[in-house]
């Protein structure tokens, strides 16, 4: 199945390693309508890329591991959609090298608010027919809340509520990253604790579900930590 995204359904990727600069382009973003996936870490938006279809990407350059421009040549190898490079760098060699690999545009920081707007309207309306995502992984991970049980891969897997809970968030944001504290209030809801022992009982629930799914302990875990919080990679 192929269709048109409209504003309402246009869906865009913001990849920075700076989590406040995520946050601020996706609050401006949102109030326009747009849906908004962020993540910190590169390796994980090539991933998700895999998995989910987006058809705007915003991109920094200046990043840890796996620089900006790397992630671009990588980037055009796994979806056509149109790519904003945002970033500090205002050198023209640098911004002819991201034209030259692949970017369909170039924002220098700082600008304002209305300057991304326009550019990211201006890039909506050259997004291309988009393809429904692959699914095909849910069959690994058949959740029972009422039993708190998990069929991972048709092998039981014994879940306490809260486990239940998060492994249910998590499944909902397959491939997404999600933050530490949108992760308490999916499993303790609006429960008020010190900010240190809420990272904690998320942490430790976290570390019980990543033994209790990793079979092999050479394995990469399918529940990874990022720098914002942690990132479900069914595959």
């Amino acid at each position: 199945m192929v269709f048109k995204a409209t504003p309402s359904t246009l869906k865009i990727l913001i990849i920075d390693d700076d989590r406040d600069t995520c946050d601020l382009v996706r609050s401006v973003l949102e109030k326009e309508n747009y849906q908004v996936l962020t993540t910190t870490q590169p390796q994980s938006a090539l991933r998700l890329l895999q998995h989910e279809a987006v058809d705007i990407v915003i991109l920094d350059i200046m990043m840890p591991d796996l620089d900006g421009l790397s992630l671009l040549e990588a980037l055009r190898q796994e979806t056509g959609a149109p790519i904003l490079m945002l970033t500090a760098l205002s050198d023209p060699r640098i911004m002819q090298q991201c034209y030259h690999l692949g970017a369909s545009d170039y924002l220098v920081k700082p600008f304002a608010m209305s300057q991304l707007k326009e550019r990211v309207r201006r890039l909506a309306e050259k997004v291309p027919p988009r393809m429904v995502p692959d699914t095909s992984w849910k069959a690994n991970f058949r959740l029972d809340p009422q039993q708190n049980l998990l069929l991972y891969k048709d092998m039981p897997v014994l879940l306490s509520p809260t486990e239940t809970r998060l492994f249910q968030f998590l499944m909902d944001n397959a491939f997404h990253e999600v933050t530490w504290d949108t992760l308490y209030h999916a499993g303790w809801g609006n429960e008020i604790l010190p900010e240190a022992t809420a990272r904690a009982l998320v942490e430790n629930t976290i570390r019980s579900l990543q033994y209790k799914l990793q079979s092999d302990s050479g394995e990469t875990p399918i529940i990874q930590s990022t720098m914002g919080g942690y990132i479900f990679l069914p595959e």
